[in-house]
């Protein structure tokens, strides 16, 4: 018989104890609720300040989940044995990228204060006339919408088509 035959059970550090947090939850909730209503009375005084703040707040964590995504993938692609340590991190964060869709909701409705080009009628810029079948309102919300779904595309190929 091995000396493997019985199950060593797991150090003390590496259960995760809910009593221990159990208020923290409601805590944070608490917080996430205080901010929505801080940003509600921001967007009603000043929706330009709140839309540009908005939009860098939002590619600021679209930028870092996306990171997150890319070196996931590389460390798939890789087969490193490194990375072990870090890549569950790595993985939950991209995963949060899925629920930026969300967060992309207030871009899509305060878009006439972030992007010029949508207040300018047709025929009163001839540059911009040139570019409207790319710079157009149905194009924008398509590529936005597909932006999305390759991200949601790209998370499922690279932490559940990568499982050995």
């Amino acid at each position: 018989m091995s000396e493997r035959s019985q199950i060593v059970p797991a150090p003390e550090g590496e259960y995760f104890e809910t009593t221990r947090f159990s208020g923290l939850s409601l805590l944070l909730a608490g917080g996430a609720v205080v901010g929505l209503l801080l940003c509600l009375i921001g967007a009603i005084t000043s929706p330009l300040q709140f839309s540009f703040s908005w939009l860098f707040g939002f590619i600021y964590f679209f930028t870092l989940c996306c990171g997150c995504l890319f070196w996931t993938i590389v460390h798939h692609a890789t087969d490193a044995e490194w990375s072990v340590v870090v890549r569950r991190q790595l993985e939950n964060i991209a995963l949060l990228l899925c629920a930026l869709f969300i967060f992309a909701i207030p871009i899509l409705l305060l878009r006439h204060h972030l992007f010029e080009w949508m207040n300018i009628a047709p025929g009163q810029n001839a540059l911009l006339d040139s570019k409207r079948q790319y710079l157009n309102w149905p194009f924008f919300l398509f590529r936005a919408i597909l932006y999305f779904l390759l991200d949601r595309e790209a998370i499922r190929a690279a932490l559940f088509g990568c499982a050995k």
